[in-house]
């Protein structure tokens, strides 16, 4: 069976909710986001940050004040408690 490719700005799914592809930037939960030299911040509303570089992954995909939560692995995506799985809030304009 052929497969065609999911439309630019468009993501595929897993059963759970988690981006198993994506052709185009992704916000959704699970979606796999390069860091380079980018500041990640304690909270939302903290106002420095540590830069970071890396593989980090958007933890739930919801915007607060402009940041969203990441993680580092895919399998921590929308686990609780949420301390225990967070890395830290990036500026959505920064992903």
């Amino acid at each position: 069976m052929r497969k065609k490719p999911a439309r630019s700005g468009y993501s595929v799914f897993d059963a759970n909710g988690n981006v198993v592809f994506s052709n185009g930037k992704s916000y959704a939960k699970g979606a796999k986001v390069t860091l380079k030299n980018t500041a990640l911040y304690a909270s939302a509303a903290a106002k420095t940050g540590v830069k970071r570089s890396g593989t980090y992954y958007l933890y739930d995909g919801i915007v607060v004040n402009g940041r969203m939560r990441v993680t580092t692995k895919p399998e921590f995506c929308g686990n609780t408690p949420i301390g225990k799985y967070v890395t830290g809030w990036v500026n959505k304009s920064d992903i």
